[in-house]
């Protein structure tokens, strides 16, 4: 990698990309970060430079779990990369999300991820239009480089870096795949070893591949909070399983996203999976027949804190009470209630 550094050469500057006016002249080879350039263009989170070449070298030893095939050298030991790249949740971030050591996995921040990338997948975005990610999963990385912020600081690509790496993993042949490569065997093998894992609903239906849902037409009750282990959308995961069709989503008070904080919520359109979003919260606080025609099975999976009898709560007995009368089965994607049980204060573990 003999073209990554902080503080390139004046023949390094030509080649990169100009940014933004600064001081009466266009950023070009300098840090774009304006903390980072007060600090002599050298920082821990900005001013490194790098190119394409380089950065499939460095994704090249990632994926040989530490070693590079490409210069036949380890440069990392392999439970280096295992500790980095291990997803652990991270609860401040809302809603919590998977985060490697530097790397992100899958949180609010995963737009520029490929929607089909397996959950070993992790990456990393810079500000100014640049992205990265790395799937063990699929034994690919995507690299993305492009300078969003020339010439007014307004332009926006995290959203199609996500797009590249969903058509990057798609046009995988699947005949033809290569055996998954060391890196992936090892993750797998470690989270086998996690078997006594509390796991919520929608973690138990993947880990069955969605067996009680195939050949069925599903309309999922669900907001923000239906996420898997990995950050995945409940929504998504229904909309990719195979065999699995499904055909509308219904949201409750707050809506789909979680941000309506307003009666009378009107119908609308996912942008994610493009279909049609039913509220419960508006002009019916239930399914009617007519939402529930050629639906087989309504699926539910709304995480709540348990602590009080709340709307969410009254939705999903509502909905179970519609079903019945429609002849549509039910299936509840459980979440583990921490009100109860068990009682964790100051570090101490007390009977409740």
């Amino acid at each position: 990698m003999d073209e990554t550094t902080f503080l390139p050469n004046d023949t390094l500057k030509q080649r990169a990309a100009p940014a933004q006016p600064r001081g009466g002249g266009w950023m070009q080879g300098e840090v774009h970060d304006p903390r980072a350039y007060k600090m002599g263009g050298i920082a821990g989170h900005a001013g490194l430079f790098s190119t394409a070449r380089d950065l499939a070298v460095y994704a090249d030893m990632m994926l040989g779990f530490g070693k590079s095939e490409f210069a036949n050298q380890r440069v990392l030991q392999e439970k280096t990369v295992l500790k980095m790249i291990a997803g652990e949740p991270v609860p401040k971030l809302n809603p919590v999300g998977i985060r490697g050591l530097g790397w992100d996995k899958r949180t609010g921040f995963s737009s520029n991820r490929g929607w089909s990338m397996s959950p070993q997948a992790f990456g990393h975005g810079g500000f100014t239009g640049t992205g990265l990610w790395i799937d063990p999963g699929h034994d690919l990385f995507v690299i993305f480089l492009s300078n969003r912020v020339h010439p007014d600081g307004s332009g926006s690509v995290n959203p199609l870096i996500g797009k590249i790496g969903t058509i990057a993993v798609d046009a995988i042949d699947r005949s033809t795949e290569p055996p998954k490569n060391k890196t992936a065997k090892v993750l797998e093998s470690k989270t086998e070893k996690r078997s006594d894992r509390v796991l919520t609903g929608i973690d138990v239906l993947r880990r069955d591949d969605f067996a009680i849902l195939k050949g069925k037409k599903v309309g999922l009750i669900s907001n923000h909070t239906g996420l898997d282990a990995e950050g995945n959308s409940t929504a998504m995961l229904l909309k990719n399983a195979d065999g699995v069709e499904l055909v509308c989503l219904f949201s409750p008070e707050h809506g789909f996203s979680g941000t309506a904080d307003v009666d009378g919520l009107k119908d609308q359109k996912d942008p994610a999976t493009g279909l049609t979003v039913y509220s419960l919260y508006g002009e019916t606080r239930r399914p009617t027949p007519k939402m529930l025609e050629g639906i087989d099975v309504l699926v539910f999976d709304i995480m709540d804190i348990g602590a009080r009898f709340y709307t969410y709560t009254t939705t999903m007995g509502m909905a179970m009470q519609a079903a019945a009368e429609n002849h549509v089965a039910f299936v509840v994607l459980d979440r583990p209630n921490p009100i109860g049980g068990v009682q964790v204060e100051g570090g101490r573990l007390d009977p409740g």
